[in-house]
């Protein structure tokens, strides 16, 4: 899984509110709220006049949001599948970088039946047939 950045527009200046500091915007996947939270209170702690405004969420609903015309400077998405399609429907942005990249991790049971990890969502739903697949963040608390 690959986090792509796109950047949009230059930083935005509060010239109307009379204040010469600068925001930055940024859309940004669920998945990166730990990591760039602690990068944004570096980042401000470093440049007093710069304030970064995050808004977290599924990488299609954020590039949905900015193909409609929600201001963005930054878009970090965990699919690119979704730059994909923002490139074709939206104009000046500038060329998608992956700045990071994911790996998805397989856990099973000691008495499964799965021997080796499949390696395509063909062999995996093959694998899996009528079992069930869970997807869990073991960090949550537990209810």
């Amino acid at each position: 899984i690959c986090l792509l950045l796109i950047t949009f527009s230059s930083i935005r200046s509060d010239a109307s509110e009379g204040r010469t500091d600068k925001t930055i915007i940024v859309f940004a996947a669920a998945s990166t709220s730990s990591a760039l939270e602690k990068i944004k209170d570096v980042y401000e702690a470093k440049h007093p006049s710069v304030k970064i405004r995050v808004s977290y969420g599924a990488s299609a609903l954020l590039a949905r949001q900015i193909s409609k015309g929600a201001p963005a400077d930054l878009f970090l998405s965990a699919n690119k599948d979704w730059v994909d399609w923002l490139e074709k429907t939206r104009i000046n942005i500038s060329e998608p970088v992956i700045v990071a990249r994911n790996n998805l991790v397989l856990i099973s049971p000691r008495n499964s039946d799965m021997e080796n990890c499949p390696t395509d969502d063909l062999e995996f739903n093959t694998v899996l047939g009528e079992q069930r697949f869970v997807i869990a963040d073991p960090g949550l608390p537990r209810y």
